[in-house]
């Protein structure tokens, strides 16, 4: 290890302390001067490749990206989940159920386009009919067809043999990202899809106003389904 009085030796001429070997004391700053530069060099390289990262995610998002319209709603049902768990007295329960039906018919989502959610079940009936159920939200909110022919006889909901819609589904399995279009099922006492909407807006099909706030299962018409890629 070289010492700093190593470094230096009296000057000839005025005793003074000088460098002896100004060679060496170059080529240190050589090799920092370059170490440097290398640095500098890879910063830049790290900072390029945090951009192209922050590029894909953007591009991966823009291939879901979820309409103004279906995040409003799952808004909506997200509240009243939580406003819900707070209460415990059943006049407050049915007042929050009632919000949420009025809040949905502000937003106005009957006849709806491109929405996106993920496949939670595909089934079919006696008859071949398909079942379809779709998850939307991180509550995992439902929209879906009825679960049996019985069902279908008050809401004709099932997804037709055959159809368009029956075929592009029959390709997909639980889990798979998909865009959807078509119309909710309006509540009402009559059950006219046409008429206007009970508590809920649009029909609601839990047993229990507890399932009905907290695991909600919206019925619905599909008119179009595809894979999102």
């Amino acid at each position: 290890q070289m010492s700093s009085e190593n470094l230096y030796k009296p000057c000839k001429h005025c005793s003074k302390n000088i460098l002896k070997n100004t060679k060496t004391i170059f080529g240190v700053g050589i090799c920092l001067l370059m170490s440097f530069i290398v640095f500098s060099q890879e910063a830049n390289a790290s900072a390029i490749n945090v951009e192209q990262e922050k590029s894909v995610i953007s591009n991966n998002q823009s291939r879901r990206i979820v309409p103004e319209q279906e995040v409003k709603f799952i808004n909506i049902i997200s509240a009243s989940m939580q406003k819900y768990k707070t209460v415990s007295n059943p006049i407050q329960k049915a007042e929050i159920r009632e919000w949420r039906g009025s809040e949905l018919k502000k937003v106005g989502a009957i006849r709806i386009e491109n929405w996106v959610g993920y496949i939670k079940k595909i089934d079919v009936t006696s008859k071949g009919n398909a079942i379809l159920i779709v998850e939307i939200g991180t509550e995992k909110i439902q929209i879906r067809t009825s679960k049996s022919e019985m069902g279908n006889s008050t809401y004709n909901n099932l997804i037709p043999k055959n159809s368009s819609v029956y075929n592009t589904i029959k390709t997909l399995k639980r889990g798979d990202a998909i865009e959807f279009s078509g119309v909710f099922i309006l509540d009402n006492d009559d059950d006219n899809i046409f008429a206007d909407s009970g508590n809920d807006f649009i029909k609601e099909s839990s047993l229990t106003i507890d399932g009905s706030m907290l695991k909600p299962e919206f019925l619905f018409v599909f008119a179009d389904v595809k894979l999102v890629n």
